[in-house]
């Protein structure tokens, strides 16, 4: 029941890698610090609901235009995820230095082009997007030293030289960059080796599970699909809190065949009737590959069990039906 109340190809090498490194979900010990959960709405009247998955590249739902409060029984499958019968444990929402992880936030946004005033005024796809580009700029995926958008800026930066030394006639500065290439394909051959070697033993002893997710950013540690997928959903969490248009999407972890990445949800209202808009995105592929996509046969190899994950989601979402109230006579 959704109620409302006034007031939102990398190479086969190193996915393998990337799978590998994230194989293992562990128990998060972490320091309490309470995150506000959606408002319950007192009393509305119970309305149908449509529920929708949707690729990303398709998702674009409405602005909030009131804040559509959850009930109880849809919480925690919004909030935790399609999969939150399958965790061991619930997540928890924890952000730590929470002004210097807005700031930076804020900050990073500048660098790729975002004014404070846009971002206060995105479409709740265009803040996911700007999400996982925010999480791409500032994080590596464990022992690879460069993101897609650098690679790219490299390789565009790369050919404008070129062509500038081929109208020179400058054969000596084209070989320079000839070279530079070959070492940085060695360079990249080598971080693809050292992810398969690793990714195994990485949450043996590369990672320290109590750290929150805004500490890795703040920090710029190495990080693995797990706080990605975590780093994420707390950056969408601050971007919200300035953005009315958001109040409605929720975003959150979702784990499946040895990979996190994110599930996006949104609900509106629509002629008398409720609407979620679930969808998928992925900050770790996007880093190394420039695709977000979450919702592909890539993810979603066998779609049986996301099926019977939405069926409870749906169950819990219809209106119930009150059962008649027997009235003794006196």
């Amino acid at each position: 029941m959704v109620r409302l109340i006034n007031k939102r190809n990398l190479g086969t090498v190193l996915l393998a890698g990337m799978l590998a490194g994230c194989a293992t979900i562990k128990k998060e010990e972490i320091v309490q610090q309470a995150v506000p959960q959606p408002t319950i709405a007192v009393s509305q009247p119970n309305l149908e609901t449509q529920i929708q998955l949707q690729p990303f590249s398709s998702f674009n739902p409405p602005n909030a235009e009131n804040l559509i409060s959850l009930d109880q029984a849809l919480t925690k499958y919004v909030v935790e995820g399609l999969d939150v019968d399958e965790k061991e444990i619930a997540s928890k929402r924890v952000i730590k230095d929470y002004f210097a992880f807005e700031n930076k936030i804020y900050a990073v946004a500048g660098q790729l082009g975002y004014t404070e005033e846009k971002v206060k005024t995105l479409t709740p796809k265009e803040a996911l997007e700007l999400t996982a580009r925010i999480v791409a700029h500032e994080m590596n995926y464990f022992a690879t030293s460069k993101d897609f958008e650098s690679r790219q800026a490299e390789e565009e930066q790369r050919k404008k030289l070129q062509s500038i030394f081929t109208k020179a006639k400058t054969p000596s500065g084209i070989q320079l960059l000839e070279n530079i290439a070959k070492k940085q394909a060695e360079i990249k051959a080598m971080e693809e080796t050292l992810n398969l070697f690793a990714g195994p033993i990485t949450y043996d002893v590369g990672f320290d599970s109590t750290v929150a997710p805004s500490e890795l950013f703040l920090q710029q540690q190495p990080v693995v699909c797990r706080q990605y997928a975590a780093i994420a959903r707390d950056i969408f969490f601050v971007l919200k809190q300035r953005n009315p248009r958001l109040v409605n999407t929720y975003v959150s972890e979702y784990a499946h065949k040895s990979h996190v990445w994110n599930q996006a949800t949104t609900l509106y209202q629509d002629q008398g009737k409720q609407g979620i808009n679930i969808t998928f995105f992925d900050s770790t592929w996007y880093d190394s590959t420039g695709n977000m996509e979450g919702y592909d046969l890539a993810h979603f190899d066998n779609k049986l069990l996301l099926t019977s994950q939405v069926l409870r989601f749906t169950n819990a979402a219809q209106p119930k039906k009150e059962e008649p109230v027997a009235i003794k006579p006196n």
